[in-house]
């Protein structure tokens, strides 16, 4: 049992089979499940390179989307683990509950009335001026609209299957 990185000559590793090279394969224990095992390498080194844009952006606080997937609660975990606030937007209150008992600080239901004002005002309160988006579609443009002049977006996903909308 394995997981691995894709050879730089493939699409990548959501596929049924792939072939790469031996020194991109990492044995996994039996006890790991097959889902963690496929995400072990790639999903932590994500949330580990997006925290490395807050810095290099200088930035005091971040946003993210899609905050309940892995790279969302990875994102939460290494953020508290480093002090930097976050506001962790999620599209069903059962979501902020789980979020809320990892330790984190700021949620945001997406589909709330008043997610718009509420997400002004936390971010311009923790000086949050980088998203983190992985949904694409409008929400990106309604996250960054009500962020801080200025801010930065990181688009890194698309789960709605939607282009994105961004307007200047």
């Amino acid at each position: 049992r394995v997981t691995c990185f894709s050879s730089d000559s493939n699409d990548g590793t959501w596929a049924e089979y792939m072939v790469t090279d031996a020194t991109r394969v990492i044995p996994v224990g039996n006890k790991l499940p097959p889902e963690q095992a496929a995400t072990a390498l790639v999903n932590p080194l994500t949330a580990l390179a997006l925290m490395e844009l807050v810095r290099q952006n200088g930035a005091k606080g971040f946003v993210s989307t899609a905050a309940a997937s892995q790279v969302g609660r990875m994102l939460l975990r290494v953020a508290k683990a480093r002090r930097i606030p976050a506001v962790h937007i999620v599209r069903r209150d059962e979501q902020v509950q789980m979020l809320r008992e990892m330790g984190g600080q700021h949620f945001l239901n997406s589909n709330s009335d008043t997610f718009g004002d509420d997400l002004y005002q936390i971010t311009r309160e923790i000086q949050a001026t980088v998203l983190f988006d992985a949904v694409a579609g409008e929400l990106p443009y309604r996250v960054l609209r009500a962020m801080p002049s200025h801010s930065t977006a990181y688009v890194y996903g698309g789960l709605s299957m939607e282009p994105e909308q961004m307007s200047v």
